[in-house]
């Protein structure tokens, strides 16, 4: 067991690169180069790239069109889903902790404040404790 102590920060992008670690084994490459694609403010670039890279979906994971894998899928490896489990305690405690009254009326219904399900085949969810409302300190610098 290890203990892990981060920034708001900290623990918001480790959740994103979790997210982004199984969606990519779930064959959503597109949804992986636009994160990278509106952080380098070249989305319509991206767009103009859609059959290239829905080729790189049929080739490497065998998918059609839309088509992706669920999380739950017999061909997505257990690290993508406990990558994907970690993602999901992440962003359940910050929303929780966010809004300790719920959630307000435009977030309602978002997968945020749904309680995470394990999708893990070896592994129980992460247990994270949020230990102060204002975290741990600043500094660091967003690479």
């Amino acid at each position: 067991m290890y203990n892990l102590t981060l920034t708001d920060d900290q623990a918001r992008v480790i959740g994103l690169a979790c997210e982004l670690y199984s969606r990519l084994h779930m064959g959503q490459v597109h949804d992986l180069l636009y994160e990278v694609a509106m952080h380098h403010g070249t989305c319509d670039k991206l767009n103009a790239l859609r059959p290239q890279v829905d080729e790189i979906e049929r080739q490497v994971f065998g998918l059609q069109g839309t088509a992706q894998h669920s999380i739950t899928s017999p061909a997505i490896p257990d690290s993508a889903r406990i990558a994907y489990d970690a993602y999901q305690a992440l962003r359940y405690a910050r929303s929780c902790a966010e809004y300790p009254d719920g959630p307000p009326p435009g977030l309602r219904g978002t997968l945020a404040f749904c309680e995470p399900m394990v999708t893990s085949l070896t592994q129980r969810l992460p247990k994270v404790e949020i230990v102060a409302a204002e975290m741990i300190g600043g500094g660091g610098h967003d690479a």
